[in-house]
């Protein structure tokens, strides 16, 4: 049970957002999520996977 929670809770990796005077991050997961929903609005292109080279 522990590790369930832990995998729904924990974030992952971050990743730097806003520039490199600002002290943001973001989850790897979150920005994945988003980067393919905002791929899946273009017509004509489908998302298969997302992935920080």
């Amino acid at each position: 049970m522990t590790k369930i929670i832990h995998d729904q809770v924990w974030p992952g990796s971050t990743l730097p957002f806003g520039g490199p005077t600002r002290a943001l991050r973001i989850a790897e997961r979150a920005a994945s999520a988003v980067l393919r929903r905002a791929a899946d609005e273009v017509p004509g292109v489908t998302t298969v996977s997302c992935r920080r080279a």
